[in-house]
């Protein structure tokens, strides 16, 4: 009844079923036994039947397979053309009232002493087994009174349930600019509905919420549904929801009673004008996110090209929420070797960037990301702890490094180079390191940061000449280096002799054409082969 295909947060309503009548649209509905107390029509019911079934309109028809012809909730007029031919075959008496029952149409209309002088039994007698409303029209009573009357009347329901539409939505859309949109439509929905409101999360936290009401059961029972709208009890609750999508995840709107008395007019208004203005709320709120990105690449673009004014510059970090004059760092990312994400193509709005902006947001740090090829730049305050705690959780997407704080704007061309020289630094570490800081690069990784990789990789063949095609050697130089020039270390670390390791330096200095005991030497050793030794 209450299909919505829409995905997006979960918003619950409870509505205690007394309450709920003050928003029917009883005195303007038309139903049979509107047009049944109307004494010029002088329509009869000949069936045990509802007359509280609506008229939404009405036709007149004498052809076969009439539900093509008629729309659900409408009356059916005629004067039982096929019923007087006697070429009719038998049951399509019965044919047609499982036609008009099965396909929602409210009643017929058949009128009488035109070409037969009362309904056909077999007619009768399948509406009552179906318990569908049949009525008699009189001779003298012509068609057409009957459609003038009807469709006044539903024309009259329409400007009515048109009125009550455009208040409600206005009711509504006022919390459109409220400080917390969520709570004030929430608010709104609860005093429109006399019903208590709860907006859920994908995870089923409550986000928005108003009135008592069983909601930990209807979550448990919302989540255990596949997600499209849907009508359930929970316990003496009955509950009408649907899911929306809002900031890129599902969200639910249900509303729901404690005697199942929720009026389908007001459920079919009110839930769909939610989830639009839910909707409205996450387009704003991404709107506004992406101005902000947009707003503060510029700035820091500006910073990294030292084309900026310091004092104005400082005043629109404030407004982004930097503490004035506070050191700051700069970021130079890349994404993890093998990660396949569109984290540096222009325009896109890229994997990596908007977890940063989620995981800085989350922690209240001020973030700035701009582009710069190969590259993605960013910059926020230095708050160690905070800057840790972001990148911890967006360390399986990127590499990041930083440079040393600074409070002079004019620094920022040079704050960029070192996160790049400290990125590179990082890249060149064995393991998967998440971030560098540029204080944290040593000598050695400084100097070779600051040339290509194919560089220094040519650079270190050359230096080590021979040795490098001969693994054992190359292995014994490592480890020597890394046990501080001592030749025991070096044995029980490569479960050698003392002397075989000996042997083993001996014949690198005959192919190097040096001693290992000159500290250019070893400055040089330790710099070609500074990749195998982290």
């Amino acid at each position: 009844m209450w299909s919505r295909t829409t995905v997006l947060p979960v918003l619950v309503v409870i509505l205690p079923t007394k309450e709920i009548t003050v928003a029917t649209v009883t005195s303007a509905d038309l139903r049979l036994a509107d047009l049944l107390a109307q004494h010029d029509l002088g329509l009869q019911l000949v069936t045990r039947a509802s007359t509280q079934v609506r008229i939404r309109g009405a036709h007149a028809i004498e052809i076969a397979g009439p539900s093509r012809w008629l729309k659900r909730g409408w009356l059916m007029l005629t004067v039982g053309t096929r019923f007087a031919d006697p070429r009719t075959p038998p049951g399509a008496a019965r044919e047609l009232i499982r036609e008009l029952d099965e396909a929602g149409i409210s009643a017929l209309a058949f009128g009488v002493d035109v070409l037969l002088e009362e309904v056909p039994h077999e007619l009768v007698r399948e509406a009552n087994r179906r318990a569908f409303p049949i009525v008699t029209v009189p001779y003298e009573v012509p068609f057409l009174k009957i459609t003038e009357f009807v469709n006044k009347s539903v024309l009259s329901t329409n400007m009515y349930l048109l009125r009550r539409t455009i208040s409600m939505q206005d009711h509504l859309i006022e919390s459109l600019t409220a400080q917390h949109p969520e709570q004030a439509l929430v608010d709104r929905l609860g005093r429109l509905l006399k019903g208590a409101i709860v907006l859920y999360d994908t995870g089923g936290d409550i986000l928005a919420s108003t009135g008592p009401g069983p909601v930990a059961a209807i979550w448990r029972e919302i989540n255990s549904r596949p997600p499209e709208a849907q009508q359930f009890q929970v316990g003496r609750w009955f509950v009408a929801s649907t899911p929306i999508t809002a900031d890129g995840s599902v969200q639910w709107l249900a509303i729901a009673s404690s005697g199942g008395g929720v009026s389908e007019d007001l459920v079919q208004e009110t839930l769909p004008v939610a989830e639009r203005l839910l909707g409205a709320i996450s387009h704003s709120r991404e709107v506004t996110r992406l101005e902000k990105r947009l707003r503060g690449g510029e700035i820091l673009g500006n910073i990294l090209d030292n084309v900026t004014a310091e004092a104005g510059t400082w005043d629109r970090l404030v407004g982004l929420g930097f503490p004035r004059h506070a050191p700051v760092r700069v970021l130079a990312m890349a994404p993890q070797p093998g990660l396949d994400v569109a984290a540096d193509e222009p325009g896109e709005e890229g994997v990596i960037p908007r977890a940063l902006e989620i995981a800085a947001a989350e922690l209240h740090l001020p973030l700035l990301l701009t582009r710069r090829p190969p590259r993605l730049a960013g910059m926020c305050p230095a708050d160690d702890a905070r800057i840790d705690a972001m990148l911890e959780r967006v360390g399986s997407l990127v590499r990041v490094g930083l440079s040393a704080p600074f409070d002079d704007l004019a620094d920022g061309p040079q704050a960029f180079r070192d996160a790049e020289l400290a990125l590179s630094a990082a890249q060149r570490r064995s393991v998967r390191a998440p971030r560098l800081r540029f204080e944290e690069v040593d000598f050695a990784e400084w100097l070779l940061a600051g040339r290509p990789p194919e560089q220094v990789a040519a650079k270190a063949q050359r230096v080590l000449g021979p040795v490098a095609d001969n693994p054992l050697l190359v292995e014994a130089l490592v480890a020597y280096l890394r046990c501080d020039l001592d030749v025991h270390r070096t044995a029980e670390a490569l479960h050698l002799h003392p002397n075989s390791v000996r042997y083993r330096l001996h014949r690198a200095e005959q192919l190097l054409g040096h001693t290992l005991r000159s500290p250019d030497s070893i400055t040089n050793l330790y710099l070609a082969l500074h990749e195998h030794l982290q």
